[in-house]
């Protein structure tokens, strides 16, 4: 039973460090995918918070629809 029960915590602890991981790597492609689409907006600062809200949506979308493995793909072929 004992040994049953630290195979349960041992897989707790490998699966979620593993979708912590993988919430960072999205998180860093979001926040560079919105940093270049802010630098490559043209607008005023006041109006920055919209086109912040933009390019998060964007990215949200972009992800939504074509999965990420396709983004990053996309990503390396654009910067290629």
């Amino acid at each position: 039973m004992k040994k049953f029960l630290w195979v349960l915590i041992m897989m707790q602890v490998l699966f979620s460090s593993g979708c912590s991981d993988e919430k960072s790597k999205i998180e860093a492609y979001k926040n560079n995918f919105v940093k270049h689409c802010i630098n490559s907006a043209s607008g005023t600062e006041d109006k920055i918070n919209t086109i912040t809200d933009v390019c998060n949506c964007a990215f949200d979308k972009i992800v939504k629809k074509y999965g990420m493995n396709k983004f990053i793909q996309l990503d390396k072929q654009v910067k290629g």
